[in-house]
């Protein structure tokens, strides 16, 4: 006889962002090790936030973008040809891992 243990997860949620403002809340860290994150478009308006938010909770953070973002742990001057920015990324990574990957966002008026 086969016996199935039954996995259970917890739902963390964070608080809604505001409409009016983009001020970064803390993520809950609950990790005993530091994150290694990289937020593609980390400048932009809404990466500032992303990047902000993942520092306060204790992550080490490499931007990507065309501009740096001095939050940021790293910055990845991004040029705009996907081979050499692929090349680019990989380097900054070297031998780490990252533990999460933000992609390219947007706010609301600019996908308007």
């Amino acid at each position: 006889s086969s016996s199935l243990t039954r996995l259970t997860t917890t739902k963390r949620s964070l608080p809604a962002p505001s409409s009016t403002s983009l001020t970064p809340t803390p993520l809950p860290s609950t990790s005993p090790f530091p994150m290694l994150v990289l937020v593609y478009g980390g400048n932009g308006q809404l990466g500032q936030a992303v990047v902000t938010a993942f520092k306060t909770s204790g992550a080490t953070v490499i931007s990507a973008d065309f501009s740096p973002n001095a939050a940021a742990d790293e910055t990845v001057k991004l040029t705009g040809a996907m081979a050499a920015d692929a090349v680019a990324v990989l380097a900054a990574l070297g031998d780490r891992k990252l533990d999460a990957l933000a992609p390219r966002l947007h706010s609301r008026e600019q996908l308007e």
